[in-house]
């Protein structure tokens, strides 16, 4: 089920509770990919000190992004609590808090196909917010969050 473009994200459950919770932000991140013809989505992490995002990736290949990194912002999208958007090519990449009750658990990364409208950048901060329910609820069945 797809909403208007000014709609809330429709969270996939079901989906997610199917799968092993290793493989929850995976089935999270197809279902974006899905919605927003996004070309790359990915979640990365805080570390536990704060200083640093672990982009998640396939098995145990991480990629360590320091908060820092000019290029990308994401200090402004974790400690700040800012979607941002940065040109990539001819579309845009989106930088999105993922926060619940104020706990900054890291960042969704899309690379969408053009600049996305106001409209597209609310629904993508809704998937973020609605992204850490599920990273809290799957850290109690492993130590992958």
């Amino acid at each position: 089920m797809q909403q208007d473009e000014a709609g809330p994200f429709p969270v996939p459950l079901e989906d997610i509770e199917a799968a092993p919770p290793t493989d929850a932000v995976k089935v999270f991140a197809h279902r974006l990919t899905e919605e927003f013809g996004a070309g790359r989505v990915s979640f990365l992490i805080t570390d536990f000190a704060g200083r640093s995002l672990i982009r998640l990736g396939e098995g145990t290949k991480h990629e360590q992004v320091p908060l820092d990194d000019e290029d990308l912002p994401y200090g402004l999208v974790v400690v700040e609590q800012q979607v941002q958007v940065v040109p990539d090519g001819a579309g845009a990449r989106v930088l999105a808090p993922v926060t619940a009750r104020g706990d900054a658990m890291g960042a969704l990364d899309l690379v969408l196909p053009s600049t996305p409208d106001e409209g597209t950048l609310d629904r993508v901060a809704a998937a973020a917010h609605a992204l850490a329910y599920v990273v809290t609820t799957e850290r109690r069945h492993t130590d992958l969050y």
